[in-house]
């Protein structure tokens, strides 16, 4: 694909945007802590990936208008009732309405983390967060178009994964975005 990226269009977060994503993060820290799921530290914090990840999908659902999914409350409803929704709808499990974020600190070098489990036929959605208050929708593609050979990494990552560049995804106007 090898497209040059366009970083004229930040997607701007404001101080309530930023209490929303803290209350979020918080909420996703503590449940993760209490339901045993391992902490992925980011730079020695405990709750560093909890607010990365909540601030990047904040980024996509305001930015285009989609349902937050992914938010705590309605995750754990999901998981309550796993067996039912993924038999049904398992779009529902993902971060937002129109697709799963992945979000990386890294400027202009984070690559889209897709993991060998990960849902082929879902869209994953890269964002790059520059500061607290600004982001990137980079580009995304479907889990099947990231799982090829020259992108599995098993040295950078914590756990081995496949790591697309930033320039290899898809434009974002190119994400078929459903009405919510």
């Amino acid at each position: 694909m090898g497209r040059i990226l366009d970083f004229a269009n930040p997607i701007r977060l404001t101080e309530s945007d930023l209490i929303k994503i803290k209350q979020e993060a918080y909420l996703r820290n503590t449940g993760n802590r209490a339901d045993g799921i391992i902490d992925q530290r980011v730079m020695d914090d405990s709750i560093g990936i909890d607010m990365i990840g909540s601030a990047c999908e904040y980024a996509i659902v305001k930015n285009y208008n989609c349902k937050w999914t992914g938010s705590f409350p309605a995750r754990t409803e999901f998981v309550e009732n796993k067996r039912k929704v993924v038999a049904g709808n398992p779009e529902a499990l993902m971060d937002t309405s129109i697709g799963e974020v992945r979000g990386t600190y890294h400027f202009k070098r984070g690559g889209l983390i897709i993991h060998e489990k990960d849902r082929d036929e879902w869209p994953f959605i890269l964002v790059q967060q520059e500061n607290f208050n600004t982001y990137h929708a980079i580009g995304w593609c479907y889990g099947y178009e990231a799982k090829l050979d020259e992108w599995w990494n098993d040295r950078l990552l914590k756990k081995p994964s496949y790591l697309v560049p930033q320039e290899s995804t898809r434009p974002m106007n190119t994400l078929p975005i459903k009405e919510t």
